[in-house]
């Protein structure tokens, strides 16, 4: 087994999906999501259903259960933690090792902050709904680096929300 998950000489896709507010960049307060958008919802799971999927622990545990069709992975410090029908891993290294030894080509890094953070160091891809307005929170989501740029966005709107859904691609070295 690999000891440690290189992203340039990895074979898997390695993606952050994200939903976060444009203006003040929170992903949630309170541990829950601060807008719900079905068509967001319908995307994320358009997307990374048949693939591997990284939560933290506490995304994992505000989501309340394994998402279906997907190789969960929670990552949790605490070697006491498991939970029913997901992997479990210490840190982002070793989850990305455990989606690369299942098969799974595709490895979405879904959250939290910390997690984030982490994984745009691993991916070459983001998929971002960057949703307009002033949402409060106490989990944000961080700057997108300037090592990747923009190559998709389509404006949405659902007469409640507007917001876009935007792909990043991490630039050619």
């Amino acid at each position: 087994m690999q000891s440690k998950f290189n992203r340039i000489n990895s074979k898997q896709k390695v993606a952050v999906i994200a939903a976060f507010c444009i203006n003040t960049r929170a992903i949630g307060k309170n541990g829950k999501i601060p807008w719900i958008i079905p068509e967001d919802l319908h995307r994320f799971k358009k997307i990374t259903s048949g693939s591997a999927v990284i939560f933290g622990r506490k995304t994992f545990e505000s989501i309340g259960r394994p998402l279906p069709e997907r190789f969960n992975i929670v990552l949790s410090r605490n070697n006491d933690f498991s939970a029913e029908s997901v992997a479990t891993a210490h840190s982002l290294q070793e989850g990305l090792l455990l989606a690369e030894n299942a098969g799974y080509e595709k490895i979405f890094i879904c959250g939290g902050a910390k997690v984030y953070e982490e994984g745009l160091l691993f991916a070459n891809t983001i998929y971002a709904t960057e949703i307009s307005g002033n949402f409060e929170g106490d989990a944000f989501f961080p700057e997108i680096p300037d090592t990747f740029t923009e190559t998709e966005r389509t404006a949405c709107s659902n007469g409640n929300y507007d917001w876009e859904f935007v792909t990043y691609q991490r630039k050619k070295s």
